[in-house]
């Protein structure tokens, strides 16, 4: 049985069809106790889990066993080996929907680069950028060596355009909060 089949859909959900690729999110934020259970149904309609391959156990599905789950910064870190597309649609709907702050970084599988979308509240759309395999986003090398002479040369201002423009909007993306789970 396929993973489509296995999950039941909402009327309005996209239809997971599309090709599957290994992905990962790390959640932070505040949720509300009152949105535990549909934040849990998200997670279960995205097939994601704690460990590669398995799906979020049952018993976990409890505000109680939060703590226990989170990463050592203190995010939640999900993921999937069959995400659609490599991402989580429907799920980072919700995310930003629910001011609820994440990073998702979707694998390489057939031919596609890895990528890593970030969105914080007040973030008019998610920042998508090429990643590395550990998902930091990658930027231009260009600038960055032309800023490096630039320095060697004593142009600091110079050096410090480059670096901007290098780093772009990157600099301006807050450090992903802990996932909290408040009343």
């Amino acid at each position: 049985m396929s993973r489509e089949t296995r999950r039941p859909r909402r009327p309005g959900r996209r239809l997971n069809v599309g090709n599957r690729y290994s992905a990962s999110i790390l959640i932070g934020g505040k949720l509300r106790r009152k949105q535990f259970m549909t934040f849990m149904e998200e997670v279960y309609l995205a097939d994601l889990g704690v460990d590669w391959g398995v799906p979020f156990p049952a018993e976990l599905r409890d505000p109680a066993w939060m703590p226990d789950l989170l990463d050592d910064a203190g995010r939640l870190y999900l993921m999937s080996d069959q995400a659609c597309d490599g991402q989580f649609a429907d799920l980072e709907e919700w995310l930003r929907s629910s001011e609820m702050s994440y990073d998702r970084h979707s694998g390489v599988d057939g031919g596609c680069d890895r990528v890593v979308e970030m969105w914080r509240p007040g973030m008019e759309r998610p920042l998508q950028r090429w990643a590395s395999i550990e998902g930091d986003a990658l930027i231009t090398v260009g600038p960055i060596i032309e800023a490096h002479k630039a320095l060697r040369l004593g142009h600091v201002q110079i050096a410090q355009d480059l670096l901007d423009r290098s780093v772009g909007v990157l600099q301006h993306i807050a450090v992903l909060p802990c996932f909290e789970i408040t009343d």
